[in-house]
């Protein structure tokens, strides 16, 4: 069980990230729509590329803020595959991420909800050990794979219950990317990051996947 952290200790490190949070959001202000639209694209080509992702069968992306990477390319490249494509709802009143299967991203799919956000009007629901790959947002990420949100815990809480050989890969533009992320013993660090600039791997790549069986599209029942 994790030891609480002591007040002073606790304010400090909330301190410490939202004066990071700040500083993320000034840099994402500064780059133009075409810095974005360019940047995102190199991304998701990135993202396409990498082989443990390309042989998932289950993969959660998500729909962007507008200052987040643009991964719906991806998003897409997965339906046209054939590829289960689970985009993330957020459980407010249970703090936690549900991963819910999507056909496609069009409106009739999906409603505006808190912040702008894009989530599922509803669907079946998996639980994240089905996953064979999630693409993860964030605010800023460190050489460590050590992240930094937007303060909630879901992502975190998501990651717990992940797959150890399940592909996790997080996406950031390259003014992202900072020397030192404060961290606390409840912030999960990521395996990989893919930038505009870079891909990298934070720690020891894992084992290869093994992939959650799926019939092909034309063999599913209604």
């Amino acid at each position: 069980m994790t030891e609480p952290q002591p007040a002073s200790a606790s304010s400090e490190l909330a301190s410490r990230k939202a004066a990071l949070r700040r500083l993320v959001r000034d840099r994402l202000r500064a780059m133009t729509a075409e810095d974005r639209v360019a940047g995102s694209a190199r991304i998701c080509e990135r993202l396409q590329a990498r082989p443990r992702l390309a042989a998932a069968r289950r993969l959660m992306a998500y729909m962007p803020l507008p200052s987040e990477v643009n991964v719906e390319p991806v998003a897409l490249w997965c339906l046209a595959r054939g590829v289960e494509l689970c985009m993330p709802w957020i459980d407010a009143d249970r703090r936690e991420i549900v991963c819910v299967a999507v056909s496609s991203l069009s409106d009739e799919v999906f409603a505006i909800e808190a912040l702008g956000i894009r989530a599922p009007r509803g669907g079946k629901v998996l639980p994240p050990s089905q996953l064979d790959a999630v693409v993860v947002p964030g605010l800023a990420f460190d050489a460590e794979g050590r992240r930094l949100g937007r303060g909630g815990g879901y992502y975190d809480r998501l990651l717990g219950q992940m797959r150890p050989d399940a592909e996790v890969v997080a996406v950031a533009f390259a003014c992202q990317l900072v020397d030192e992320v404060p961290a606390g013993p409840l912030d999960r660090t990521v395996p990989a990051v893919v930038t505009d600039a870079d891909a990298f791997y934070t720690q020891t790549p894992p084992l290869p996947s093994v992939r959650t069986p799926v019939e092909p599209p034309e063999k599913r029942g209604p």
